[in-house]
């Protein structure tokens, strides 16, 4: 009998955490377990964070602009940007960073999703291009079946239903091989009929015309001025830093106060050890953000873009 109510009564008290759990997540209240990158918890709800939240946006940004995750990754650790728990970022956290539907406002728990609860990080219309490309390269991880470079892979989009168009490569009854820039849609006919683009003319025509856009001096005069009022712009980088930065020294001073009170283990002395590490780390990844954003003039952004009016089109580098 005391075996069937203790059984009874903790099948009772799952039921009630469960209740509770759908209750707060119904109000959007957070359930337990840290936030995702780029937000903080205030009274149980998901906020921005202003330090991580750009992060997150550039992160999403480059990845549809055709960035390797590996590149990003990368240059986010050279720079000294660190997850949540203050480690390198890591291919497989990436993977759930960018799947994670909360950066475009919406509430999940369990069979919970509620929309437009959650601070938006993501445009809809760049987290939609971020999941086309990680289906794309799930489906095909190779950048192109063909040995040739497709140098509008992930910037081609099909004008009649927006998919991505992915390079192609096939051979004609002559042995001859072709290559072309084919929409998704089409090509697994799911009702696009957007015939295959050739790919000389295409990259030729996209090439072409960006040089014609540079030799705009009118143009370039509007991308200097928002060049210009960019530099007076905060470096996210830079917040991002100092406020790790200030976290890990809190930390120091908590161990310091710990071994002032006669708490010494040798966890302490360790812990100690790797935060004062931590912090030499920082403060040198802070003075390199510093001195890196020297500020131009408009002769030098001019110049550094007039430069590309001399591109030779031939080269397949240049272009």
């Amino acid at each position: 009998m005391l075996e069937g109510m203790a059984e009874y009564y903790s099948a009772e008290l799952a039921e009630k955490i469960r209740r509770g759990q759908k209750e707060n997540a119904l109000k959007c209240h957070n359930n337990g377990g840290p936030p995702p990158f780029g937000y903080k918890l205030i009274d149980h709800h998901l906020q921005l964070d202003p330090a991580t939240a750009p992060i997150v946006l550039e992160i999403f940004k480059r990845y549809a602009e055709g960035d390797t995750v590996r590149a990003i990754i990368e240059d986010l650790n050279r720079r000294g940007i660190r997850t949540r728990k203050g480690k390198p970022f890591k291919y497989s956290s990436f993977c759930v960073l960018l799947k994670n539907r909360s950066y475009i406002g919406e509430f999940h728990y369990s069979d919970t999703v509620i929309p437009g609860d959650v601070p938006v990080i993501v445009p809809q219309e760049v987290f939609d291009r971020v999941q086309a490309r990680l289906e794309k390269n799930k489906r095909a991880p190779a950048m192109a079946k063909a040995s040739d470079k497709f140098l509008l892979t992930t910037k081609l989009f099909c004008g009649k239903r927006g998919r991505m168009m992915a390079g192609e490569s096939g051979k004609s009854h002559t042995g001859r091989m072709h290559y072309y820039y084919k929409c998704g849609n089409a090509k697994r006919k799911r009702g696009c009929d957007k015939k295959a683009v050739k790919k000389d003319w295409i990259e030729n025509f996209v090439v072409q015309q960006t040089l014609f856009m540079l030799k705009d001096n009118a143009l370039i005069e509007r991308l200097v001025n928002r060049l210009l009022e960019l530099q007076g712009e905060d470096s996210f980088d830079l917040r991002l830093l100092q406020k790790q930065s200030a976290e890990v020294e809190k930390g120091i001073e908590n161990m310091l106060n710990a071994i002032q009170a006669d708490i010494i283990t040798t966890s302490t002395k360790e812990r100690l050890a790797a935060l004062e590490a931590q912090k030499a780390q920082l403060d040198e990844s802070i003075l390199r953000e510093q001195i890196k954003r020297p500020v131009l003039t408009r002769e030098q952004i001019e110049f550094f873009l007039c430069k590309y009016r001399e591109t030779d089109i031939t080269d397949e580098n240049e272009r």
